[in-house]
């Protein structure tokens, strides 16, 4: 069944625009639903609409969708829902699958690009898009939602303020699209919650692939060559994303997280109880530098890359808070965050049975302000890894475990941290610590660096601007050149060039003693200089 709007008069023979279905707040405007026991498949498009004012007391203000997956399919096609209210879940939309097979799953939901969901309320979970699994039975991990530069906009709930999953999986969701002065046409943007997660929610093992790229997914093509975006959210804990749960699972891919807030933890991302998110460049890392944005009569336009950015926390997490849950980062951006006390990238801790973890790599780690830069606390696993953190605002460390009952475990490995104030590493407390530092370039003599180390050197690494691409960047004779085996480092760095070159140029400046050995040059960057026949670096530097 289609139901398309758009039409003019009941004579015209052509959709030119939206009809707009406002329920005057007497109930919700579209109620799709299979039955319990009833054979599929059933197909429903929603086509050219505004559907406004849409007031339930249960779920779906706007549009409640009730199936099975793989039996009932609902596509909406450039269509606005908006100003809906539901005092329970989903305020704009909610999908709930009232009927599964275990392990058999299917389409419940697909969006388009010209649709957008704003503006909405829940009382519970999901102010824009909730979905629910009331069945009691897993579904696999086949698609059950395909989002395609859907904008999820300005909406409301207790949890998941943009979109909250409990149970469903698996939503693949494709950001990416451009922004008009401050406004985008494709993210998640200017969603709040009072508890946890203001952009995204996701719970009991649901799982999300947010991705800023373009391809096929379940037959539809989606996507587009743009960043993903979850920016300017904001929560009690999660402004940007709130994940929970053994088996809840967020991948982030080329997404940019910016400028979400939390009052409590988690400015960025907050990651709870087993839970697993990863953010990093594309299926298998970067083949080029991220390039910059391009803004053109008010139109902005920003290419595929991941950062994390701008994020800020009341208390502690300004980036990300892990609490008993796994983070990874990889080939990102992490600039201009902040936390009140401790953390302003992350802040890790724990329990005896499930420690929270967190690993850092192949990233570039400038401008964040706050006290420690990333935080080791109680029941901990941090790993820091071949990376660049430089540039930062009065950081008191730049890698700090602080515990009085657990432990903590802290590897800072293959990076360079050239700070003006603060520690390299640091501890506090009475617990169980473990720290390495390996193959680091520092600005503090080795005895100031807490726990063991190994091919430490104090010196100055040298870093320059080489162009707009490549921030922060080993100079010519930089001494983090050959510095260091490849035994912990990734096949490429953040621009995408391989590891592992061996330096053919000019005499570096001050290399330590161990320097040649080994072809890995620490840091974010393995670098790249090319040689003219008269020796002459091409470069700015002559």
């Amino acid at each position: 069944m289609t139901i398309r709007g758009g039409y003019a008069s009941c004579t015209a023979t052509e959709s030119t625009g939206q009809t707009i279905l406002d329920a005057d707040g007497q109930d919700r405007i579209f109620d799709i639903w299979m039955p319990k026991g009833e054979d599929g498949p059933h197909s429903v498009v929603l086509e050219n609409l505004l559907i406004t004012n849409g007031y339930t007391s249960q779920s779906g203000g706007g549009v409640l969708i009730e199936g099975r997956p793989g039996a009932l399919s609902v596509t909406l096609n450039n269509v606005r829902v908006e100003n809906n209210e539901s005092e329970a879940n989903g305020g704009g939309v909610a999908v709930l699958i009232n009927e599964a097979i275990a392990g058999h799953g299917g389409l419940v939901l697909v969006t388009d690009a010209d649709t957008w969901i704003g503006s909405n309320v829940a009382g519970h979970y999901g102010g824009g898009l909730a979905c629910m699994n009331l069945s009691g039975y897993n579904v696999g991990i086949s698609n059950m939602m395909v989002i395609d530069r859907t904008n999820i906009i300005d909406n409301q709930a207790t949890n998941g303020g943009g979109f909250a999953a409990v149970d469903c999986a698996t939503i693949q969701w494709y950001s990416g699209g451009s922004m008009f002065l401050i406004v985008p046409d494709s993210a998640i943007f200017g969603n709040s919650a009072t508890g946890s997660g203001g952009g995204i929610y996701l719970s009991d093992g649901s799982r999300m692939n947010f991705r800023g790229s373009s391809g096929t997914s379940s037959g539809i093509s989606v996507g587009d060559l743009n960043a993903g975006r979850l920016t300017f959210n904001q929560a009690d804990m999660g402004g940007g994303a709130y994940v929970t749960g053994p088996s809840t699972r967020l991948m982030l891919e080329d997404v940019i997280i910016d400028a979400n807030s939390a009052d409590d933890d988690g400015g960025g991302l907050f990651v709870n109880d087993r839970a697993l998110v990863e953010m990093r460049r594309g299926p298998t890392g970067p083949t080029a530098p991220c390039q910059p944005s391009q803004s053109s009569a008010g139109i902005t336009t920003i290419p595929r890359c991941s950062r994390l950015r701008n994020n800020t926390a009341g208390r502690r997490g300004g980036a990300a808070f892990v609490d008993g849950g796994e983070l990874s980062v990889d080939y990102t951006q992490i600039s201009g965050n902040d936390a009140t006390t401790q953390g302003s990238v992350v802040t890790v801790r724990g329990t005896e049975g499930h420690p929270g973890q967190a690993i850092f790599s192949n990233s570039l780690v400038f401008g964040n302000s706050g006290n420690a830069l990333f935080y080791a606390w109680t029941h901990s696993d941090l790993t820091v890894g071949w990376s660049t953190i430089t540039d930062n605002v009065s950081p008191t460390s730049a890698v700090r475990a602080f515990t009085n009952t657990g432990s903590a475990r802290v590897r800072l490995l293959g990076s360079i941290v050239h700070e003006t104030t603060g520690d390299v590493v640091s501890a506090g407390g009475n617990g169980d610590f473990d720290v390495l530092t390996r193959c680091v370039m520092g600005h503090q003599h080795h005895s100031q660096i807490y726990g063991s180390w190994d091919r430490y050197q104090q010196n100055n690494p040298r870093l320059m601007e080489k162009d707009a691409t490549r921030l922060h960047y080993p100079s010519p004779t930089s001494p983090v050149i050959d510095f260091c085996d490849g035994s912990t480092a990734s096949n490429r760095d953040l621009a995408g060039r391989s590891r592992g070159s061996a330096h053919a140029g000019s005499p570096l400046v001050n290399p330590p003693a161990w320097s040649g050995n080994s072809p890995y040059d620490i840091g974010a960057y393995e670098t790249n200089w090319p040689v003219l026949e008269d020796g002459i670096f091409q470069s700015r530097f002559e």
